[in-house]
C-alpha cells in the first residue's frame, strides 16, 4: 500500500527491471542504491522480487518512515494482533487533537467556538481526522510504554500515513485542497497495514537514511538508481501534513492556507541554477558499477545537458518512454511527456583492468574467455603470465607490486625506484602522469597543457581523449627519465594501448 505520490515510478517498474536485465544478471547478492526513494516502490520491488540488499535514502521524514517499514519491518504476529484489536475498537478510537486542529474542515459553528484557528483547511473530514488523531496518540502511548519496539513503532506510523492519504481531499499533493470533498475523502477512515510481508529479504542488512543525498556517506553499490526532482516543486511543501502527523508536537509552527511547516527542506535539485551542479556533485561521490537515472523532457535540465554530463562517467544507453504528466486538476487536458532512463556502465578500476587483459591477449594472440566470470578459471591466465614474465625479464627495472594472482587483474601497479605506475585512469586524483609532466594534484600538468587550475577529473578525461596524440608525444619525450607508463584509453570502440 502506498500514498498517492507525484513522480511515482510504479508504472515504470517493469521497464526499469527489463532495462537492467539487458545489461546484467539480477541476483540477490547485489547491493541496490535508491537515493531519492520517495515511497520506496523501486527498492521494495528489487528487495522482494530479487532479494537484493537495499540502501535507501530520502530527505523527507515521511519517506524515511515508509521505507523503513517496507525494508526492515516484517508484519509479525504482534502487529497482526494490534491491527485486529484496534479494528474492534475503531468506533471508540477518536480524539480531537493536533492533526484535526490544523488540517480538518470545521463547520462554521465550531469555528466560532475555536476562534484561535486562523485557517479552516479542508484536507480531511473532521470525523476522519479525529480517528487519525486517536490512532496517532495510541501509537505513541504503546511505544512509550514499551509495548512495541522501534521497528514496530515505525511500521504503525507508516501504516497511519498511507491510511490517512486514502481519505485526503486532494488531487495528488497537499499543496492545495479541493473546494468540495471528493468521494474517496468522504469514505470512513480505515487503519490498514502498509504491507503484509511476513519476511523481508536482508532486513538486517538494508540501510535506510534520511539525509540530503549530497551529504550521504560515500557507500559502494552494484546498482544505484537516481530519481531526482525534475522541477521546482518542493516535496517538503507538497506533503507537509504527513510530516506533521509523524512529528506530532504542539510547538510545530504551521502557517499559511495549506498548513506548511517552518524550516522545510529546500532541495537544490529543484532550482535551475543549482540542479546541474548538484547532480554532478552527487555523481562524483557515488561508487557504483551501474547507474540508472530517471528524468523527463520538461525538467529543469535539458536532454543535452544530461547526456553531456553522464558521458563523463562511463558508457551510456538512453531509453525513452511516453508518460502521462501530473495534472493538478482532472479537468485539465492530459499531456504526454517523454520519460528518460539513462543507463550508465561506470568506468571502474576493474573494467579498465579487464580492458588491458583483453588487449594484451589480442596482441599476443591468446584466446580470451567470452564470459568475464570465467576469467580466473581459464587457461589464458597461464599464457598471459608467461608473456608478462618475459616482458619483465626484458625490462628488469620494472617489477610488479603483487604476485600475479589467478583471481586478480593480471596487471595492477608497477614500480620503479619507488615511483608508482598504474593502468588505471580513474585512480584517486588520476595520478598516472610522468613526474616530469606532473601529477594532476600539482600545477605542472595543467601548466604543461594549458588547462585551468580548477579542471576536474571528468573534464580532464575528455581533454585526454581529444588530445591523445599531443599527450602521447609528451609522454614519449619523458620516457626513461621519469616514471614508466602503462596506460589504457577506451573511447567507444577505439582502444589505444601504450606499454613502455
Amino acid at each position: 500500500m502506498n500514498i498517492n505520490y507525484i513522480g511515482s515510478k510504479k508504472f515504470l517498474l517493469d521497464k526499469i527491471e527489463h532495462i537492467l536485465k539487458q545489461h546484467l544478471k539480477l541476483k540477490s547478492n547485489l547491493i541496490f542504491g535508491d537515493l531519492f526513494a520517495g515511497t520506496g516502490i523501486i527498492g521494495e520491488h528489487f528487495n522482494q522480487k530479487i532479494g537484493m540488499q537495499i540502501i535507501s535514502n530520502d530527505n523527507e521524514y515521511y519517506s524515511f518512515i515508509i521505507n523503513y517499514a517496507k525494508l526492515k519491518c516484517p508484519y509479525n504476529k504482534k502487529l497482526q494482533k494490534i491491527f485486529k484489536r484496534w479494528e474492534r475498537w475503531s468506533n471508540k478510537i477518536s480524539s480531537y487533537g493536533l492533526f484535526s486542529k490544523n488540517y480538518a474542515y470545521h463547520e462554521e459553528n465550531l469555528m466560532m467556538e475555536l476562534d484561535e484557528l486562523p485557517y479552516n483547511r479542508k484536507f480531511f473530514l473532521l470525523e476522519n481526522s479525529k480517528k487519525i488523531d486517536g490512532i496517532r496518540i495510541l501509537i505513541e502511548r504503546y511505544y512509550r510504554r514499551n509495548k512495541i519496539n522501534k521497528s514496530e513503532y515505525f511500521f504503525l506510523l507508516a501504516s497511519l500515513i498511507v491510511s490517512t492519504d486514502k481519505v485526503a481531499n486532494i488531487t495528488s499533493v497537499y499543496g492545495a485542497f479541493l473546494k468540495n470533498f471528493k468521494l474517496t475523502a468522504r469514505k470512513n477512515f480505515k487503519f490498514l497495514p502498509i504491507h503484509c510481508y511476513l519476511q523481508i529479504p536482508k532486513y538486517d542488512q538494508n540501510l535506510i537514511f534520511q539525509k540530503n543525498c549530497l551529504e550521504l556517506p560515500v557507500l559502494t553499490y552494484d546498482i544505484c538508481y537516481l530519481d531526482p526532482p525534475y522541477n521546482n516543486r518542493q516535496y517538503s511543501k507538497n506533503y507537509a501534513p504527513l510530516n506533521f502527523l509523524l512529528i506530532y508536537k504542539n510547538e510545530l509552527n504551521v502557517y499559511g492556507k495549506t498548513g506548511l511547516l517552518q524550516d522545510s527542506f529546500i532541495s537544490s535539485f529543484c532550482r535551475k541554477k543549482t540542479a546541474l551542479e548538484s547532480l554532478k556533485f552527487l555523481l562524483d561521490r557515488i561508487k557504483s558499477k551501474y547507474l540508472l537515472i530517471s528524468y523527463n523532457n520538461e525538467g529543469l535540465l535539458t536532454f543535452s545537458q544530461l547526456k553531456e554530463l553522464f558521458q563523463k562517467y562511463g558508457s551510456i544507453k538512453i531509453y525513452e518512454f511516453p508518460y502521462k504528466r501530473y495534472q493538478s486538476q482532472k479537468k485539465a487536458i492530459p499531456k504526454t511527456i517523454k520519460e528518460y532512463l539513462f543507463f550508465i556502465k561506470c568506468e571502474t578500476n576493474e573494467s579498465l583492468g579487464v580492458t588491458l587483459e583483453q588487449q594484451l591477449c589480442l596482441i599476443n594472440q591468446i584466446k580470451y574467455p567470452q564470459s568475464l566470470n570465467s576469467r580466473s578459471l581459464n587457461s589464458y591466465h597461464l599464457d598471459l603470465k608467461m608473456v608478462l614474465k618475459q616482458f619483465f625479464k626484458d625490462y628488469p627495472q620494472i617489477r610488479l607490486t603483487k604476485y600475479l594472482g589467478s583471481n586478480q587483474n593480471i596487471v595492477d601497479f608497477l614500480l620503479i625506484d619507488g615511483s608508482t605506475l598504474s593502468v588505471k585512469s580513474n585512480k584517486v586524483n588520476s595520478k598516472v602522469c610522468p613526474a616530469r609532466i606532473g601529477q594532476l594534484s600539482k600545477k605542472r600538468f595543467f601548466e604543461e597543457f594549458g588547462l585551468p587550475q580548477n579542471t576536474d577529473i571528468k573534464d580532464l578525461k575528455v581533454f585526454i581523449f581529444q588530445n591523445i596524440f599531443q599527450l602521447t608525444f609528451k609522454y614519449y619525450q619523458n620516457l626513461f627519465v621519469s616514471d614508466f607508463i602503462l596506460w589504457v584509453y577506451k573511447q567507444k570502440k577505439s582502444i589505444l594501448l601504450f606499454i613502455y
